[in-house]
């Protein structure tokens, strides 16, 4: 995520009224640009990992259900290990 520190550009985004007030009741103090700029960090992150997962899937083949069980687990162990589940 860019950091707090780093230059910022306006933009102009256009949202339907509904999304707006939800958007701003979401934001809260933290504001609208904030939320919105973490919102599109973690968008983008996801599709830059989707894209790195279909490279790995092309040349090594799909992910198996037993190794996706795998990863699971070995993720659940990790949170309850480190307190959040």
């Amino acid at each position: 995520m860019a950091s707090a520190t780093s230059p910022t550009q306006p933009i102009s985004v256009s949202l339907p009224r509904e999304l707006v007030a939800r958007l701003r009741q979401q934001a809260g103090p933290r504001g609208v640009s904030a939320y919105v700029q973490r919102a599109v960090d973690v968008q983008l992150r996801r599709e830059a990992l989707q894209e790195w997962l279909d490279e790995v899937a092309a040349q090594d083949g799909p992910i198996t259900e037993e190794e996706l069980a795998d990863a699971r687990r070995r993720r659940d162990d990790a949170w309850r290990e480190a307190g959040f589940l």
